[in-house]
């Protein structure tokens, strides 16, 4: 009879291993399934926040940018346009061109990269003081109001009042520059 006991408990201890075996393998593919959907959207879904200061709350989504962000936006590409000097400028135009898509490249890279030789070559010195900013979130628009000041060979220049145009697009969770204009006064 013990026999007997003892046979009845090693097929049930068996059918338990089983059964534990298969829930543990369950749980395993369960996992790696979950783990590689979360990472697929992980990296479908990647978010890039820049400007690197950031001092306020904004919202993005795939489709759409507010105001909050788009100024900070307009911000940071003003800074990396207009606050220059002689060692810095390389490097602040190539960040900005980075914001640029590629089929603007040609004409805005030409432009930059004969702005920062005079710059160089000249020592010129310069900051942009922004006054106001103004966004049309619709046409992806802004308008910035402010000084220009400039410092060439050491020889202060008088400030310059001026406003600059910035045509942005944002599409599937990327910002890009498309220009940066002075605005004429009529």
């Amino acid at each position: 009879m013990l026999n007997e006991h003892n046979g009845e408990a090693l097929k049930a201890a068996r059918f338990i291993n089983y059964v534990l075996t298969a829930v543990v393998l369950i749980t395993a593919l369960g996992t790696a399934g979950l783990s590689f959907a979360l990472l697929s959207q992980n990296q479908a879904e990647k978010r890039t926040f820049v400007p690197p200061h950031i001092d306020r709350a904004f919202t993005i989504s795939s489709d759409a940018v507010d105001e909050a962000y788009l100024s900070m936006m307009a911000d940071w590409w003003i800074h990396l346009k207009f606050n220059v000097t002689p060692s810095n400028v390389k490097r602040q135009f190539n960040l900005l061109i980075t914001y640029v898509p590629p089929k603007y490249w040609s004409g805005l890279q030409d432009k930059l990269m004969r702005e920062a030789e005079f710059i160089i070559e000249n020592d010129v010195t310069s900051f942009f003081e922004v006054d106001t900013l103004s966004i049309n979130l619709n046409e992806m628009k802004i308008r910035v109001r402010g000084t220009l000041n400039k410092t060439i060979a050491g020889r202060t220049l008088d400030p310059e009042p001026v406003t600059y145009l910035l045509q942005a697009n944002y599409s599937s969770g990327l910002i890009e520059l498309h220009t940066i204009a002075k605005e004429i006064p009529l």
